[in-house]
């Protein structure tokens, strides 16, 4: 905790309102006043008494132990030669316990209160902080030091907003998972191998963490939204795996056969995609100034999930996938197949009439240049 600040409510003030004719009188004014007050609330050092077993500090208390005492306290009398008599406080003032001026009021729901600013230091955690504080309130309450009459109530609190923004970051961490594998269940057209992609999700999200904790990075807004950005890249390695080693499995090889075999075909695409899309976010890492402040956790949080799905395609997705059994294509792969198989002899006869008109090809490769241009 850095500061506390305490705002409205009443704060205790001693008055001495002091008559200035009698005052006049003993040849005295506000300043004098003020000084006696001041010389007359003090202790002074005793000097020190040294015995065998050591020593020890003495004082003598002068300090007023109370607003009682102060009508009592001489102003005048055996310490001023042209003194006839001992003239006291108040005999000359009126004094008063009383409150200062209220120059800030706080109301809650139409009743006053104080209000209590608690402000952390720069480094730490929000979060952290609010819950040490109300931890700390409980234990006040406890122990019975806070009186029955009066009402604790939380009027704003920082961390609720980083709160909600985190559960909404995990919210859409989830969701983009789930929708990652149902659009994967429609591709494979196979629940085994959606759910072998559905476990290699939580395992590179899992590889992640490991790196962050390792670069000390923490759960932030930053942070868990590069999470959720990096999640449908975590699929695009285990997809390429996993249909390559369909593609063996297939053609009747052994599980150990098929894994082998299409680990060894894509580990080098796997391999190069991987660095391609590092390659295009890892720049903004050297990024100086205030966008380098930004997006730092940004950037290295999904530069880290896409490492952790390279990882997890190259190693475990082999290993799960090469015991799923091929069975025969369910209605949804199969449609799906038709379409794709459409779509690719759609494609190939619009290359065939195209590719002989030369001039053609020459328009679509400067209008990609046009594009591209700064």
């Amino acid at each position: 905790m850095a500061a506390a600040e305490v705002g409205g409510g009443l704060e205790r003030e001693i008055q001495v309102n002091a008559d200035q004719y009698r005052l006049a009188g003993l040849e005295l004014d506000v300043l004098d006043l003020e000084q006696i007050l001041r010389q007359a609330n003090q202790d002074i050092p005793a000097g020190r008494l040294r015995m065998s077993a050591g020593e020890i500090s003495g004082r003598t208390q002068g300090r007023f132990a109370g607003v009682e005492e102060l009508p009592d306290l001489p102003l005048s009398g055996e310490d001023r030669a042209d003194s006839l008599s001992l003239v006291r406080l108040g005999e000359v003032a009126r004094i008063i316990d009383g409150a200062a001026e209220e120059r800030l009021r706080i109301r809650l729901d139409g009743r006053p209160g104080v209000k209590l600013s608690i402000q952390k230091q720069p480094l730490a955690n929000t979060v952290a902080v609010v819950d040490r504080v109300e931890q700390a309130l409980d234990r006040l309450r406890d122990q019975g030091q806070i009186p029955p009459d009066i009402a604790i109530e939380q009027v704003d609190d920082q961390a609720r907003y980083i709160r909600r923004a985190l559960n909404n970051a995990v919210t859409a961490a989830a969701g983009g998972a789930l929708l990652a594998m149902i659009v994967v269940y429609l591709f494979l057209g196979s629940l085994r191998r959606t759910l072998i992609i559905g476990s290699a999700i939580p395992i590179a999200v899992l590889v992640t963490f490991v790196l962050m904790a390792t670069f000390g990075l923490t759960f932030n807004i930053m942070t868990l939204g590069g999470l959720a950005l990096g999640i449908g890249m975590l699929v695009d390695n285990t997809i390429v795996m996993l249909e390559n080693l369909y593609r063996h499995q297939r053609r009747r090889e052994s599980p150990e056969q098929a894994a082998d075999g299409a680990s060894r075909e894509v580990t080098g695409a796997v391999v190069a995609a991987t660095s391609t899309n590092l390659a295009a976010v890892l720049p903004f890492l050297f990024v100086g100034g205030l966008i380098r402040l930004l997006f730092r956790e940004l950037i290295f949080t999904i530069s880290t999930a896409i490492l952790a799905s390279m990882l997890v395609a190259l190693t475990l997705v082999p290993a799960l996938a090469g015991r799923v059994s091929v069975r025969r294509e369910g209605p949804a792969r199969r449609l799906l197949n038709r379409i794709l198989e459409a779509a690719q002899d759609g494609y190939g006869r619009l290359l065939e009439r195209l590719l002989p008109i030369r001039w053609l090809v020459i328009v679509a490769f400067v209008a990609s240049l046009a594009l591209t241009a700064p």
